[in-house]
C-alpha cells in the first residue's frame, strides 16, 4: 500500500497519509521534525458538545467518542448510515431530512422511520403534498431487505459490506446471529477476534434486541439473501481497483459474488484477481509485489 505525505491544511502539520480501505485516509506518521514551533496544540474535548457527556478514549487509538450510547448526534449518524444506499437504500430519504426530522423528535431511532406518515412530513417546512406522499412510499417500498443489508444498516462496529454478506450467508436468520458464540464467530472466514467480540457484544445488549425487535414490529421484513448462481469463481478473492467504464462498481462485485467469488477492498497474498479499472491506485503497485494476477476491464468481462 502506497503512503504519501500530506500537510493538514487547518494546522499546517505534515504527515504521511496512506488509503485505508478504499478510500479512507489512514495517517501512518506525524512528521514532527518538520515542525517549525509555531504549531498550537489542540485542545482535546472532555465533553461532548451535542450531549455534554464524558469523552473517552480507547487504550491504543487515537479518535475520541462520546460515552453516552443514546447521544443524539450519534443516533442521527445511525439513521443516515441505516438508510443509505447499500443498507435499507430508501431513495428520497436524504442526509438534510434525516436532521430536519430528527430535529423535529419525529425520529429517534431506526425504526421510527417506519412510522412516519404524511401528517408528520407536511408539518415541516418544504415537504408538499406530492412530495411527502412520495417519501412515505419510498420508505413503505424498502421495508423489505435481503439479510446481509439488515446486518450491514445496523451499524455494528468493524461490519462492512462484504463481511455483512459472510454473516448471511453462515446464519440465514438475525435469531441464529443474535444467539451466534464468540467462538462460532471466529470461526467465519474473515472474521478475526476483534469482529467477533464487536458482533457478540452487539447483540448481548438489551438496547439493540429492543431496537431490532421495534424494527420486526413496524413491518420490516428480513428477506434470505440472494446466493450464488454459479460456482465459476467458487471460492476465488477479488479486488476492485479505478472506475469501469461497461458497469458500476457495485453492478460488478454483484456478478463476481452471483459466481461464487468473493469481494475484499484491500488486496493480500490470499487476493485471487485484482481487476484494473482507469486510473488504479496502489492496489496495483501492491499486486504487482505479491505477484497477484491482474487484469484490465476487458478480460474480466471474458473471465464472466
Amino acid at each position: 500500500m502506497a503512503a504519501y505525505w500530506a500537510t493538514v491544511a487547518k494546522w499546517g502539520v505534515p504527515v504521511i497519509i496512506q488509503k485505508a480501505g478504499d478510500i479512507i485516509p489512514d495517517v501512518v506518521k506525524v512528521l514532527t521534525e518538520m515542525r517549525t514551533g509555531k504549531e498550537k496544540p489542540i485542545n482535546v474535548p472532555q465533553k461532548c458538545e451535542t450531549c455534554g457527556s464524558k469523552v473517552l478514549q480507547r487504550p491504543g487509538k487515537i479518535a475520541l467518542y462520546c460515552s453516552n450510547a443514546r447521544c443524539y448526534a450519534q443516533e442521527k449518524e445511525k439513521i443516515k448510515h441505516f438508510v443509505s444506499k447499500k443498507a435499507f437504500n430508501i431513495v428520497g430519504f436524504g442526509d438534510k431530512i434525516v436532521e430536519r426530522v430528527s430535529e423535529k423528535g419525529l425520529i429517534t431511532d431506526p425504526s421510527d422511520i417506519f412510522l412516519l406518515t404524511s401528517a408528520d412530513l407536511l408539518a415541516l417546512d418544504g415537504f408538499a403534498e406530492k412530495s411527502a406522499a412520495k417519501l412515505v412510499a419510498s420508505i413503505a417500498k424498502n421495508k423489505k431487505v435481503a439479510f446481509n443489508r439488515f446486518i450491514f444498516a445496523l451499524g455494528i462496529p468493524h461490519i462492512g459490506e462484504e463481511t455483512a454478506r459472510v454473516l448471511a450467508e453462515k446464519f440465514h436468520t438475525i435469531e441464529a446471529l443474535s444467539r451466534a458464540s464468540k467462538d462460532e464467530l471466529e470461526e467465519i472466514r474473515d472474521v478475526g477476534s476483534v469482529v467477533a467480540q464487536s458482533i457478540h457484544e452487539y447483540f448481548h445488549r438489551s438496547e439493540n434486541q429492543d431496537l431490532i425487535q421495534r424494527l420486526l414490529a413496524s413491518g420490516v421484513v428480513i428477506e434470505t439473501m440472494k446466493t450464488a448462481k454459479s460456482k465459476r469463481f467458487d471460492g476465488k478473492t477479488f479486488v476492485l481497483t479505478g472506475s469501469l467504464s461497461s458497469m458500476t462498481r457495485d453492478e460488478a462485485k454483484e456478478r463476481i459474488r452471483m459466481a461464487g467469488g468473493v469481494m475484499s477492498e484491500s488486496v493480500s497474498k490470499n487476493t485471487d484477481y485484482l481487476v484494473l479499472g482507469e486510473n488504479p491506485g496502489s492496489k496495483a503497485e501492491k499486486a504487482k509485489k505479491l505477484r497477484v494476477r491482474m487484469l484490465s476491464e476487458r478480460d474480466f468481462l471474458k473471465l464472466l
